[in-house]
């Protein structure tokens, strides 16, 4: 999944075609695009109580009622100003030009719904997610950041989404993934899914 982006002083206009999130008129890259470029349970004592300066970096989302446990990856920008991909089927990536977990704004993390040969991805049962039902990361520190979901929604292709990469004064997350028909003619999914959660601060 390939996701392109705004900066952090862009307007934020999102538009989705392809496979993945797409900002400024930048689309998600087409399905079979998005795979050649492949090629290449929670401790409860450590919460979010300190300055969001202070979270770290992400390295693990666990989506408990999904049974998500994945590797989160940083990724950048590609050449071509795409958000670029988790180098596995089975990980998360990460827009580190955007939010951290647990920072005021809106973080951003994308995965991938299938791989080759009918192979099963991160996100596969995304759309089983509920409003209320809660998630975590874990940061490079030893830290678990609580989540709980807001709102779901799913998208047209072309359809702007300024929210999803939109700064706020809230702490949130989102899930990002394909959804909808798969289009062998056009080689991408007719849907995108986005998933909204809000951080949970334990004191």
């Amino acid at each position: 999944m390939r996701i392109n982006t705004p900066t952090r002083t862009a307007k934020l206009a999102i538009v989705f075609l392809g496979c993945a999130c797409f900002a400024l008129l930048l689309p998600f890259a087409p399905h079979a695009e998005m795979k050649a470029a492949l090629r290449r349970s929670v401790p409860g004592t450590a919460f979010l109580r300190k300055p969001a300066a202070q979270t770290g970096l992400p390295v693990r989302l666990r989506i408990p009622s999904i049974q998500v446990n994945a590797a989160i990856e940083s990724v950048g920008l590609t050449t071509k100003r795409a958000m670029d991909v988790p180098s596995h089927p089975d990980n998360v990536g990460w827009y580190n030009l955007g939010s951290r977990p647990g920072e005021i704004g809106s973080a951003v993390l994308a995965g991938h719904l299938d791989w080759y040969n009918g192979k099963t991805a991160v996100f596969q049962h995304l759309d089983r997610l509920r409003k209320g039902d809660t998630l975590s990361v874990e940061t490079d520190n030893g830290r678990f950041l609580l989540f709980v979901v807001r709102e779901i929604r799913t998208y047209q292709p072309t359809e702007y989404a300024p929210e999803v990469f939109q700064k706020s004064d809230g702490r949130h997350l989102n899930l990002v993934t394909c959804g909808g028909t798969w289009d062998s003619a056009r080689k991408m999914y007719s849907k995108r899914r986005v998933i909204f959660t809000d951080a949970i601060e334990k004191l």
